[in-house]
């Protein structure tokens, strides 16, 4: 069967084409170091014959944590746990790439100590859940972005994966339903896009042309005015122009 035949991402290869899909993991410490535990997690998943491992999303900065156990990657300071671990997962014959995001209007305000802040002001019943990112917002994330990948490159990993998934920060710039901006990044699929095709080519920029640069992004939200197929189309045809080089749509 195909299945169990070596694959190519770019200039990942694989064993195999089975590939475990990122998942929150809540292995990290409560600092977002890589733990002994999550190593041992993530070398089974190798031995056990899984041809490219996606970790859990990574918050690139300290107000995009999503939860207390959340892996980060926004200093030196977490490289040698996460060469560790894949140095480990490499001996036991694997691959790995990091998924890197931020959490936007999911962030955990009690970790971060600051308003959690998307594409548009959020409230419920009167109370504002999120702010509005204002353009020194938007190139500050962008920088914090290709800053993480940096990081990933450096600590040993075989490529890195954008979050644009699941109502995070990108993803809620994509999805009119979430974002009613009148600016640049608002409005149009080509305006939606901007930000994240931004983080693309800064994160292409940093880990130079032959680093895999993977994408996760919903291809329908199901939310009511949300982001749709032809949406997705349009974004994965621009991310394909800016150096991507896969895109997972959910």
């Amino acid at each position: 069967m195909k299945v169990f035949e070596p694959a190519s991402i770019g200039s990942i290869t694989m064993s195999n084409h089975f590939i475990r899909s990122a998942t929150a993991e809540g292995l990290a410490t409560s600092q977002g170091f890589c733990s002994a535990a999550l190593t041992t997690f993530m070398v089974r998943l190798a031995k056990g014959g899984i041809g490219l491992i996606i970790t859990g999303h990574m918050a690139v900065s300290s107000e995009g944590r999503a939860s207390e156990r959340q892996l980060c990657i926004w200093h030196d300071d977490y490289l040698p746990a996460l060469m560790d671990m894949t140095r480990q997962v490499h001996e036991a014959g694997g691959k790995i790439v990091a998924q890197i995001s931020h959490a936007g209007i999911f962030a955990n305000t009690s970790l971060t100590g600051e308003a959690a802040m998307g594409p548009t002001v959020r409230r419920q019943s009167d109370s504002t859940i999120c702010r509005e990112m204002t353009s020194i917002d938007i190139r500050r994330t962008v920088k914090a972005f290709a800053s993480a990948s940096y990081l990933v490159k450096e600590a040993g990993f075989d490529g890195v994966q954008i979050h644009a998934a699941h109502g995070y920060l990108l993803s809620s710039f994509l999805s009119p339903h979430y974002n009613s901006r009148n600016d640049e990044y608002g409005g149009t699929a080509e305006n939606r896009s901007r930000f994240l095709l931004e983080v693309v080519q800064a994160v292409r920029a940093s880990t130079g042309n032959n680093f895999p640069v993977l994408v996760k992004m919903n291809a329908n939200d199901f939310l009511e005015n949300g982001m749709g197929i032809d949406d997705m189309i349009y974004t994965a045809a621009a991310m394909e122009a800016a150096g991507v080089t896969a895109a997972v749509h959910l």
